[in-house]
């Protein structure tokens, strides 16, 4: 693994790119962001952050598309 590169980064515009990445491989999901307008600095290895950032988006998206194991209700407790 390389060095990190560290740098004063723009956090929210990191977010973006990493969503504009998604967005273009995936465009039949729909993102949504709620993110500060004035941007986020932040001293970070850019290339690792949006690494990490895609990272999570794609154990997100397939998380999502998984279907979910049916709801088994909890069994009642009996007391003696």
């Amino acid at each position: 693994m390389p060095a990190p590169v560290m740098a004063n980064e723009d956090l929210v515009e990191l977010c973006l790119q990493a969503i504009f990445l998604q967005q273009s491989a995936n465009p039949a999901i729909a993102y949504s962001t709620d993110l500060p307008p004035d941007g986020l600095e932040l001293s970070c290895d850019a290339q690792q952050i949006g690494q990490a950032l895609t990272n999570c988006s794609r154990t997100r998206r397939r998380r999502s598309t998984r279907a979910s194991p049916p709801r088994v209700p909890p069994r009642p407790v009996r007391s003696i």
